[in-house]
């Protein structure tokens, strides 16, 4: 019986070494469980402040794009606006000195005719 007590103790004593080493290494793999943790949570709050980063900059990009578009488009009817009203202002001083021309001649007209008519005997 002391044989089978002796091989039982050692037997004991491997599983108690390799309880322990298994500890050991459920301790490391906790340990680099924990870490891996830390860098995926670290990796979230990274990649959750990029996102917010490009938000950002994505809506200061439209903006500014919309802002510089109707900037050019005010300008642009700005423009078209004052060459509206030139050419407005122009047509009226056409129309204007079309319309002294035209007196003009009709004065002229007004003229020859009577002074034919002072010319010619009256007619009976």
């Amino acid at each position: 019986m002391a044989d089978n007590e002796l091989i039982l103790s050692a037997r004991v004593s491997d599983l108690e070494k390799q309880v322990s080493e298994l500890r050991g290494q459920i301790a490391q793999n906790n340990q680099a469980i924990a870490q891996n943790n830390q860098a995926i949570l670290h990796s979230n709050r990274l990649t959750i402040w990029q996102f917010i980063s490009f938000t950002l900059v994505m809506a200061g990009t439209l903006f500014g794009t919309l802002a510089w578009i109707s900037t050019s488009l005010r300008e642009e009817n700005r423009m078209l606006q004052r060459q509206i009203e030139q050419t407005r202002t122009e047509l009226q001083q056409q129309i204007e000195q079309s319309e002294r021309n035209i007196n003009a001649r009709f004065e002229d007209l007004r003229q020859v005719v009577l002074s034919q008519q002072k010319q010619a005997p009256p007619q009976r």
